[in-house]
């Protein structure tokens, strides 16, 4: 008998992918946590405050899904502080096995063999990360997104939809990758680029 069922977590980040993943993998979720005023959540309580949540706890474990690196980055550091643990949810496919690191993987992902990933990697539809990657903390790749061989991925990086970054380069720290994007180069921290190739 698996006991996760009988747990209800909480989740910090909302979407319907996301709700629909967690109950496809018997993590069943009674509170939602997102401050967006624009989201209208059924059937789930809702809260807006992280700090609220915390306070209101049925678990020592939960659920974050956050696509915002910064955001997702403040509430780790939150749940730390509050000593409350952040699961893996792994909808895809992790040859690399290294868990414990509030990896969020949707459905259709894939990390491939000796890949090493930082703190609450989220990987989006169709995100791909190839053999030997080395992935920093809170990093988000988007749907579709890939990341071919040997890529070094900074903190707190945002590869958009679509994008790909070519083999053996190196992004530095807080890059965001536009949507359809083929990185050819080394990008150095702090920068934003875009197009075929990006720049």
């Amino acid at each position: 008998m698996n006991n996760k069922n009988y747990i209800k977590y909480t989740l910090f980040g909302f979407s319907s992918e996301t709700i629909r993943l967690c109950n496809s993998l018997g993590l069943k979720i009674d509170t939602i946590v997102d401050p967006s005023k624009k989201k209208h959540i059924v059937g789930y309580n809702h809260l807006k405050s992280d700090l609220k949540a915390i306070s209101k706890l049925k678990s020592n474990s939960v659920i974050v899904s956050i696509d915002n690196c910064t955001d997702r980055y403040s509430v780790f550091e939150l749940l730390k502080k509050n000593k409350i643990k952040v699961l893996d949810v792994l909808g895809g496919i992790n040859n690399s096995l290294k868990l414990g690191k509030g990896l969020f993987m949707q459905i259709n992902t894939f990390i491939s063999d000796n890949v090493e990933y930082g703190l609450g990697l989220r990987m989006n539809y169709g995100a791909t990360v190839m053999h030997d990657c080395k992935i920093k903390n809170f990093v988000t790749i988007a749907p579709n997104a890939t990341l071919l061989g040997n890529v070094e991925l900074g903190n707190n990086c945002y590869v958009g939809a679509s994008a790909t970054v070519l083999p053996n380069l190196i992004i530095g720290d807080n890059v965001i990758i536009g949507a359809g994007s083929v990185v050819t180069k080394n990008i150095s921290d702090n920068n934003i680029v875009k197009g075929n190739p990006a720049i």
